[in-house]
């Protein structure tokens, strides 16, 4: 038996809002590793760790504290785990957010040299792995001819990339047109002896093609605003057949990771009629985070309603404009300068106390001068 254990997208660094993000982070990777531990019970069995890239948020401005956490709750427990585990491999790609902006190194390019029989991690070049029949692919952005041909050039049963993949849908819906070259049609890149294809890039756990071959894992929980559950990590299970091929045993099954310390986001979008606001949900809402774009009228009325709600650790906002009303009007204009703005903030925003009002000034006026 051959048990792959496939994420991607854990975007460490991300959500730097919030006070614990770097907890809720460690929380995660925790759970990753623990869940490695459970599949190694069998000592007969290969296990696979597999992470197919955006380890990281962004390369620009990755901090010591994501790093360290990277490297003391994923890296090292995974070198101690392949010590111990004649038959645990691990493997790692980096994805288009490791090596943000694109002309700088990847975050993981320091890592390279770390790999040894064992553990693979790979933040540059393709490189092909003939005892596992792996092929690993760190972003490039690839064309679909381009790794068509990597592909075809390194005959595998297994193929590890990190790409935006027609037929694809999003967490929010979305579904790149079939046309459009700039992404990829699975069903062409699969050669007879594909049998396990693990992507990372989308965040949503799906499978890319007929033969359900091709799988994102998604991330594994929701540290993003548009975010849906089921989220968590995706595990595949293959056996050798008479030709000494592995093949799929059954269907991948996504497993949660079961720590009620990680938090899940919501996002409520863009609320921008008093009208509209779900008052019910918000007076109920906890142990989660959420998203919000509020206009400064929505932030009083909630704030009237609900005068703790904006001050807590989990709850983060920024301000937008109305559409025209009444009420909101040319005086809300990108024109308008700085004096206009406050004036109008001074104005409307009567009832809201004034260390409250100074923030939201700053917060209007900064949004404004982004604009």
């Amino acid at each position: 038996m051959l048990t792959v254990i496939h994420t991607a997208d854990l975007h460490l660094g991300k959500n730097r809002r919030y006070p614990d993000y770097l907890e809720q982070q460690g929380w995660m990777l925790d759970a990753i590793v623990r869940l490695v531990v459970e599949r190694l019970r069998d000592p007969t069995d290969q296990v696979w760790l597999i992470v197919a890239g955006d380890i990281f948020e962004r390369n620009e401005d990755t901090n010591r504290e994501e790093v360290t956490l990277f490297m003391m709750r994923l890296l090292l427990p995974v070198f101690q785990l392949a010590q111990a585990h004649p038959n645990f491999f691990c493997f790692m790609i980096d994805g288009n957010h490791d090596r943000q902006p694109g002309a700088l190194p990847s975050v993981l390019s320091p890592f390279d040299g770390l790999s040894n029989s064992q553990v693979v991690i790979r933040s540059k070049q393709p490189l092909h792995l003939p005892e596992h029949r792996l092929l690993l692919v760190p972003f490039d952005d690839y064309r679909e001819a381009q790794l068509h041909q990597l592909i075809a050039r390194h005959p595998s049963q297994f193929v590890v990339f990190h790409e935006c993949l027609a037929r694809m849908q999003t967490d929010t819906g979305y579904s790149p047109p079939r046309d459009q070259d700039d992404y990829i049609e699975v069903e062409n890149l699969i050669e007879g002896q594909v049998v396990g294809m693990f992507v990372g890039d989308i965040h949503r756990c799906q499978p890319l093609d007929s033969r359900r071959v091709c799988w994102y894992s998604g991330s594994p929980v929701t540290h993003d605003f548009g975010h849906r559950l089921p989220k968590g990590v995706l595990v595949h299970r293959f056996v050798k057949d008479g030709r000494d091929l592995w093949v799929r045993d059954q269907e991948p099954e996504l497993v949660d990771l079961p720590d009620d310390r990680i938090r899940s986001h919501h996002q409520l979008g863009r609320i921008l009629r008093v009208d509209d606001i779900p008052m019910e949900f918000l007076r109920g809402f906890k142990s989660r985070y959420l998203n919000l774009t509020v206009t400064p009228e929505v932030y009083q009325a909630i704030d009237r309603e609900l005068p703790e709600f904006f001050h807590g650790p989990t709850v983060s906002y920024e301000f937008d404009r109305a559409e025209p009303t009444e009420v909101v009007d040319e005086t809300l204009d990108d024109t308008v300068d700085q004096g206009a703005i406050l004036r109008w903030i001074d104005d409307n925003l009567v009832e809201l106390a004034g260390d409250e009002r100074d923030d939201v000034r700053a917060r209007v006026f900064q949004d404004f001068s982004a604009r």
